[in-house]
């Protein structure tokens, strides 16, 4: 697994009460994963289908090394075993950018029951994001090929989504310090 994420950014003063925030943050995910140990079925079937002990079955290859799984203890080498064996590997990655620009400040009236003034906020977002899972040729064939029936076949898929979106936001106080009433906002 391998990640990292950094964020940059400032605030600004534009005027009196009012300031300007923008940020930028990027942040990526990579992970591969070895699944081994796994048997090979069509390799394995390949092995046991020898007619004379000495050759695999035809479209074998020549890399194929004959089994008999019913030779008893120890007489599965280790050419055997690898020809029969199975590995396979998964990568994924996935990357968010967002981009944030918000200005934020007091405006210059109050509500007549209230001391405090009217802090209002807007701003801007954007977001992209993106992700990618790769398996390798082994994971892609159906189950009882590579991996021993251990699961189904995976397929690979990549996909993201970007998204812009607006937003604001206001706090107005209505009543300060009444009686029964310490404060009353609207947010």
């Amino acid at each position: 697994n391998s990640n990292f994420q950094f964020v940059i950014g400032g605030k600004y003063q534009l005027f009196d009460t009012w300031n300007f925030d923008l940020s930028f943050s990027r942040g990526q995910a990579d992970r591969t994963q070895l699944s081994e140990g796994y048997t090979n079925v069509t390799n394995i079937a390949q092995q046991v289908d020898s007619e004379d002990g000495v050759n695999c079955a035809a479209g074998a290859g020549t890399t194929c090394v004959p089994m008999d799984l019913f030779g008893g203890f120890g007489t599965i080498d280790a050419a055997q075993a690898a020809y029969g064996g199975a590995s396979a590997i998964v990568t994924e990655s996935y990357e968010q950018h967002i981009t944030q620009a918000t200005i934020s400040g007091l405006l210059p009236f109050e509500m007549p029951g209230s001391s405090r003034g009217i802090a209002l906020s807007v701003g801007y977002e954007s977001r992209r994001e993106a992700g990618v899972f790769q398996p390798d040729e082994c994971l892609k064939t159906p189950p009882a090929s590579c991996l021993g029936g251990a699961g189904g076949n995976s397929l690979p898929i990549a996909g993201g989504f970007s998204v812009d979106e607006f937003f604001g936001e206001a706090f107005v106080p209505v009543i300060d310090d009444v009686p029964l009433v310490k404060s009353l906002d609207l947010e």
